[in-house]
This record gives C-alpha cells, sequence and structure tokens, in this order.
C-alpha cells in the first residue's frame, strides 16, 4: 500500500473526504494512519489508538520523494551530504553518478541544477572514462565547486500551493528552449483574481541533454517544443484544473514556422516532430518569446545550485506574465531566406517532367538491365507514379503488387513486340494474312484484348489458363527473351535446356526456342563449375610385391577392424567384451588371416603376430598404416634387432637363428 496525497478547497471537504477514505478502507480491513496535514483542525479529529498519527503539524514530513514541510505548506530537498571533496579523495565517474543520482527531483523544480549535472556526466562519456577512472583536471575542479554548492538546494522552501483562492481566470504558460547542450520545457500556472491581483508560479518541467552526434539548433528547439507539448498534455489531463487558455512559447522563429507548415512538404526528422506537435495540441496556441525572458533558456544552460534561489525568472516566469494585458501572438519575422529552414522541405521538381517513347523504338532500360526482376520493378514504380499522377487523391504507397509486377511485364512485352513483330501486328490490326516469309505463320498468332501477340492453336475451348493455351511470343536474338531465358533458369535452380524450355513455356513462346535456350544456357558461369567432369587419373604401375609369385603369406599388410561385443558363455552372469580382429592379407593371392585381440594396444598386436607367424610362417615384409599399435610393434622390433649385438645374448640368439635356418 502506498501513501495517498490529496486535498480540498476547504476544510468541510477535506472532513468529508477524509470520511469517506476512512469508511472506504476499513470495509476492507484495512485502517488509514501516517496522517499528516496542514490543518490542525483536521489532525486533532484523527484517530489516537494509530500510533503513527500525530495530533501536532510536524515540523517536515516526505510527500512524492520531496520534503514537505506542514506548517509553511512548502517542499524542499534534502540532497546528502556525505560527497567527499577533500583533496586525497578520488572522484571518479562511479561517484558522479552516484552523487547525480542523489537529486531527485520528480516535478523537475530545480531542473537547471540537475543540468549541470547531467552535462558533467555526458562529458565522461565524451572522453570515455571507465567507471573507476578519474575525472581529468577540469572536469574535477568544475565537480568539486558543483558538489561544494549542492547543499545549498536544501534551502529552498518551495509554495505547494500555487494558485489564488476564488481565482476568476487560470491560465497556463509553457516555456521551451534548446541549445548545444540541452533542451527542456518549462510549465507555469498564472492566476488572476477578482481584486487584480497577478500570480505566476512554476508548476514543473523536463530537462534533456543533447545528444553527442552533432544536432543542429533549429532541430533541438523542435524537439524542445515537442517536449513542451507532451508536458502540457500531461498536465492538463492530470490536473483537476479547467484552464481559461493555454499558451506554449518557443524561442525558435524557425520552429514556430514548421509547426504552421504541413507536415507532408517536411523531411522525416521534422516532420514526425510537428505531426506530434499538431496532434497534442492547437497551432494557433504557439507564440514567440526572446531568449532573455524564457525560463526554459536556464534549464538549456544550466544553472549553479548557489544560484537558483535567487533566479526569480526561474520560478515565477517572464515579467510580461505580470501583466494585465492580454499577450497577442508574436509574428515571425521573415525566414524563407534562412538555409536551415529550408533546407528541412522536400525537394519538388519545378518542372513537369514528361517521357514520350516512340511506338517502334526498344526503351532504353530494356538494353540497360541485367536482370529481369530489376527491369520489372523499375516499371513497375514508373506505372505507380503515372497512376498516382492521375489520382493524386487516393495514391498508392507501400511495395509494389502483383497487378502492378503483371502490368509493367506487359508494357514490357508490348514494347518489344512492337520493335520485332511491327509488320505481323500490322497485318492483325488490319484482319490481313501474314505474309509466307513470316516466322510466325506456322504458329496462329493473334492479338488480345491488350494488344498483346500471343500463340494461337486449338486450344481456345479449353479451361487452361490463358498463358498456358496461347502464350506470349517472344523474339528470337533479343536482350529481353535473354532476361526471361536467364530468369526462369536461376528461378528453377539451374535447370537444363529442355527443363528450362518447359518451365518458360508455361507464359513464354520463344522463337526457336530450343536452340535458343541452349545457347544462353551455354553462357551461365555457375553451371560449368556445377557439373564439371573430372580427369582421368594415370595409374601408377603395381608394385613389385603385387604381381611376383611368391608363398602365400610372404609379403602381407595387416589393419585392425572393429571393436566387437562377445560374451562368454560359461557363468550365470554373462557379461560382454570388447574385442577387435588382426587382419592378414596377403598381397599375392589376397589371402586373409583372422586374429582376435582383446585391445588395439601394442603387447596385443605382436601377440596377434606370434599367433600368425606360427600358423602361417614367417613373411619377409609387413605394410601397415600409422596405427599407434604398429608403430609400438615396429619400435618393439627394432629394439630386439638392436640387442642381437649385445655381448650377453650374442650366442643365444645366434644359436636360435642358426637352428631356425635364418640368414
Amino acid at each position: 500500500m502506498d501513501d495517498l496525497l490529496t486535498g480540498a478547497a476547504d476544510i468541510y471537504s477535506a472532513k468529508q473526504l477524509k470520511e469517506q477514505l476512512i469508511a472506504l478502507f476499513r470495509g476492507g480491513g484495512m485502517q488509514l494512519h501516517k496522517w499528516s496535514c496542514n490543518c490542525k483542525e483536521l489532525l486533532a479529529n484523527s484517530e489516537v489508538s494509530d500510533g503513527d498519527v500525530s495530533l501536532t503539524i510536524p515540523d517536515e514530513t516526505k510527500a512524492i520523494g520531496l520534503l514537505w514541510r506542514p506548517q509553511k505548506d512548502s517542499l524542499a530537498f534534502s540532497v546528502s551530504g556525505n560527497v567527499d571533496t577533500c583533496e586525497s579523495c578520488k572522484i571518479t565517474k562511479r561517484s558522479v553518478l552516484s552523487t547525480t543520482a542523489r537529486i531527485f527531483d520528480p516535478l523537475g523544480l530545480i531542473s537547471p541544477v540537475v543540468t549541470k549535472a547531467k552535462l558533467v556526466m555526458q562529458e565522461l562519456w565524451r572522453f570515455k572514462l571507465d567507471w573507476n577512472d578519474s575525472l581529468t583536471i577540469q572536469l574535477e575542479s568544475q565537480w568539486k565547486r558543483f558538489v561544494t554548492f549542492l547543499s545549498t538546494i536544501n534551502t529552498l522552501n518551495i509554495p505547494r500551493y500555487i494558485l489564488l483562492d476564488y481565482a476568476l481566470k487560470i491560465e497556463l504558460h509553457g516555456f521551451a528552449d534548446a541549445s548545444e547542450k540541452a533542451y527542456g520545457a518549462a510549465i507555469y500556472v498564472r492566476c488572476l483574481s477578482n481584486s487584480g491581483e497577478i500570480s505566476t508560479n512554476l508548476l514543473c518541467s523536463k530537462s534533456r541533454i543533447a545528444p553527442l552526434k552533432s544536432v543542429t539548433i533549429p532541430r533541438l528547439e523542435l524537439c524542445a517544443a515537442v517536449l513542451l507539448a507532451n508536458l502540457a498534455q500531461k498536465t492538463i489531463t492530470s490536473m483537476k484544473i479547467s484552464f481559461h487558455s493555454t499558451v506554449l512559447w518557443a524561442g525558435s522563429t524557425i520552429v514556430l514556422a514548421w509547426i504552421q507548415k504541413d507536415p507532408s512538404v517536411l523531411k522525416p526528422f521534422v516532420r514526425n516532430r510537428v505531426s506530434a506537435i499538431q496532434n497534442l495540441t492547437e497551432v494557433s496556441t504557439w507564440q514567440h518569446v526572446p531568449s532573455k525572458e524564457n525560463p526554459a533558456d536556464i534549464i538549456s544552460r544550466g544553472i549553479e545550485p548557489e544560484k537558483i534561489q535567487d533566479c526569480n525568472l526561474w520560478w515565477f516566469g517572464p515579467s510580461f506574465l505580470q501583466d494585465h494585458s492580454v499577450v497577442s501572438p508574436c509574428v515571425c519575422s521573415d525566414i524563407n531566406d534562412n538555409e536551415l529552414y529550408q533546407r528541412e522541405f522536400k525537394k519538388t521538381p519545378t518542372d513537369p517532367v514528361c517521357l514520350v517513347v516512340q511506338g517502334q523504338e526498344v526503351l532504353p532500360i530494356i538494353n540497360n538491365c541485367s536482370s529481369f526482376t530489376r527491369l520489372q520493378r523499375v516499371i513497375g514504380w514508373c506505372v505507380r507514379f503515372v497512376r498516382n499522377a492521375k489520382n493524386s487523391l487516393q495514391p498508392n504507397e507501400g511495395n509494389l503488387t502483383s497487378p502492378e509486377l503483371f502490368k509493367s511485364l506487359m508494357c514490357l512485352v508490348k514494347n518489344v513486340q512492337a520493335n520485332c513483330f511491327a509488320q505481323e501486328i500490322q497485318c492483325l490490326k488490319k484482319g490481313q494474312q501474314l505474309p509466307n516469309s513470316s516466322s510466325l505463320i506456322n504458329l496462329s498468332p493473334f492479338l488480345d484484348e491488350q494488344d498483346i501477340l500471343r500463340v494461337g492453336g486449338r486450344l481456345r475451348n479449353s479451361n487452361l489458363p490463358i498463358e498456358r493455351k496461347h502464350p506470349i511470343l517472344l523474339p528470337y536474338n533479343n536482350h529481353f527473351s535473354d532476361l526471361i531465358i536467364n530468369h526462369f533458369h536461376v528461378l528453377y535452380l539451374h535447370t537444363g535446356a529442355e527443363a528450362t524450355l518447359a518451365n518458360i513455356r508455361t507464359k513464354f513462346w520463344l522463337i526457336n526456342g530450343r536452340n535458343y535456350v541452349r545457347k544462353i544456357i551455354r553462357k551461365c558461369i555457375p553451371c560449368p563449375k556445377v557439373s564439371a567432369k573430372g580427369s582421368n587419373q594415370v595409374m601408377a604401375d603395381l608394385p613389385s610385391s603385387r604381381v611376383n609369385i611368391s608363398r602365400v603369406f610372404t609379403r602381407v599388410s595387416i589393419d585392425f577392424c572393429g571393436p566387437f561385443s562377445i560374451k562368454l558363455l560359461s557363468g550365470r552372469f554373462k557379461k560382454s567384451y570388447k574385442c577387435y580382429i588382426c587382419i592378414f592379407i596377403c598381397f599375392v593371392v589376397k589371402s586373409v588371416h583372422l586374429e582376435i585381440v582383446n585391445s588395439c594396444s601394442t603387447d596385443a598386436f605382436i601377440g596377434a603376430l606370434k599367433r600368425f607367424i606360427a600358423r602361417r610362417g614367417k613373411p619377409s615384409d609387413i605394410y601397415s598404416d600409422n596405427g599407434t599399435n604398429f608403430v609400438g610393434a615396429n619400435n618393439e622390433l627394432r629394439k630386439l634387432l638392436k640387442d642381437l649385438f649385445n655381448k650377453e645374448s650374442t650366442g643365444k640368439i645366434e644359436d636360435f637363428i642358426a637352428s631356425e635356418g635364418i640368414v
């Protein structure tokens, strides 16, 4: 449950409101406490059973994150003073952000002071300092001075109630301004009483720091105007006050001129913001104010904490708001020659442009495009332009539609046919027979309702689509026909000549189509890369060990395969084990000898080799790959060979060699 902030115009209404709130929450089993008021009479009627209720008006209490002093009915700030400013203390970006975050200002009553802190923070980001890096000497000096006087804002006493009792007229005045560093907006309430008294007080404000990217001052002024429009709209809808009038003041004549314009003639950045301003406010409410009388200028430049208390322009607004005379709108000076003003308008052609194409001439764009899709879309945009020029009240927008693309295709086909089949078209329009020399005489061509030349035939009564019954005729050796062939060839993933021609004939009929398609596909660069045939490798002669007669298993090759799972047949529980097979293959007759081993280790292989020798005899040559077990066995055998020449074992080994008949 959060705190409830409310009030009433008189004591009687406040008592009724209090009783209604107590009864409402009591019905839900909840009891209101922490009562605080600037009227002793309301506190005296509070339930004393609540320990949080004080029957006296407290000196200060918290309200919306600010200090509220009920006795003076004023708002105040309480910024923590535990900020180290000694010479030995290290000031980092982390400590700067921590101090800035302590300044809680939900209403923007001290926005100029907060702007100063934000500008220092932006400079730290500009220098790309890490969180624990020390500030530069200049920034450290500037920050220490700011922190030293930061506690002076705790002495501010800002009146909470800014209206006059029984005011005759209540007006809302908003101000917006910007500089190269920041921009902001401030709202003031102006009251006129029956006695002629005029009161003007600050209600709320907003501030923003300009982006690091360079932006022109008029654009920042426009951003400030958008900020003011949003703030004014939110203020009007949230306050239970009927404002007699609303006046919004801007410090830029360029911005005021933009607001008067139709957003459609402006570039996107300005157009979007002008449109938002016109949707939120009335154009007639905007007026011009000089910078020296604009309180929002203080936000855009910032102010030192010790100076804000004595800044009457900030707390009470410009002096002309105290005048009884009605402020008349300011007429902006002529700014049509201003470059910053003119650059935000769309560039429009001053003279109409007409394109006239002779009926017998090929459009130049056809020969200049290397893609059918691009050519079709370019003509499609031209078709849309012509349509929108004829019907400006309902223009087509967005991406090109299917009817527009089809119409652009028909325009291209008609132009190509008018250039390549001019004689045949003239004969058909006059109802005459085609000359015998025409290449179309065997196709029984005719003109459809759009004057497109199509193939005739005997399928006129079929339910097939018009494209299948009567394809569109396209000429031989024409760039547009080349684009069509390439388009269908790529569209169907580089199919062959027959498949490409079949796909093309679903819509078009090419003269001498088969040879034409083959000719174009032969020029396709990716196709030879995919369908290229590898060269035949010339095999080397077989080694002598493979072709000369020798005893079986004299020359062998060995390798391992597996693993295989085996189970022992004996025993109650059968457990599976891994095993491998060592394969010995004779080079000459391809005889195979298999030995089962329990692992791929060197010892297992040497054991298999011993069993092989015991069964098949000693081989003269053994070939294998570089398996670790084979390499290990090779090392073991070489070590054995080296030991033959040791004095200790020379006699025994020589006896064994002699007995085995080894030379």
